[in-house]
């Protein structure tokens, strides 16, 4: 298909096989893989907030994800985390918990089914589970330990829409219709929001109170 027809969003596919001009036989020196084949300095992208941590192993910084088409993120979940309503539009997640438990909340087409399951890694085993592509769900830390779990997904570059920062994103016009409030409510809604605090690791301060209580 040429490049022409496609919008500049739709191009990561392209973009990210062209990214992908790698060596599978570039030596290893120092313990880091050759530029050319993983990250620039052989280092993980990491995004680190109060909620937790999260390092990412996708085509952004590791070309190579692109021709094996995986990524992975490995997650550190603090206590009373939630990982807001999101989805992957390329890509299932397949969920390994190592420590701690986990809820996955998830939601079906419109018209289906609404669902949340409990991983535990205390007993035998590791918990596993899967998030078809595309699924609308979340992940909760509700207790006052840490939480650490894996995610691999069947796309070098996953792509993730996080549902409360995309929907703040819609004219004022459309969420007044969408809430039942004012056209004049929704645009101050609007601007009282931080956007930074509607996707990813955010923090249950409820949760938070009453684990703070406990200790005390």
């Amino acid at each position: 298909m040429p490049r022409a027809t496609l919008s500049t969003s739709y191009l990561y596919e392209f973009e990210a096989i062209e990214r992908a001009q790698f060596d599978i036989n570039a030596p290893v020196r120092e313990g880091k893989v050759a530029a050319n084949m993983l990250a620039t300095d052989g280092s993980v992208p990491v995004k680190e907030s109060p909620a937790g941590v999260v390092w990412s192993y996708n085509v952004a910084g590791f070309p190579i994800c692109a021709k094996v088409e995986m990524s992975q993120a490995v997650v550190r979940m603090n206590p009373c985390t939630k990982n807001m309503p999101h989805h992957h539009p390329r890509a299932t997640e397949w969920i390994i918990v190592l420590q701690g438990s986990l809820n996955i909340s998830m939601v079906e087409e419109n018209g289906g089914r609404a669902a949340t399951v409990l991983l535990d890694a205390s007993g035998n085993g590791l918990p596993t589970y899967p998030i078809p592509r595309g699924l609308p769900h979340t992940q909760e830390n509700l207790g006052c330990g840490f939480t650490i779990f894996v995610a691999t997904f069947n796309h070098g570059d996953p792509g993730t829409v996080s549902h409360a920062a995309a929907l703040h994103r819609f004219p004022a016009t459309v969420l007044a219709t969408a809430l039942g409030i004012t056209h004049a409510e929704a645009e101050e809604k609007i601007a009282s929001i931080n956007p930074a605090s509607l996707g990813g690791l955010q923090i249950d301060k409820e949760c938070q109170a009453r684990c703070a209580a406990a200790k005390a």
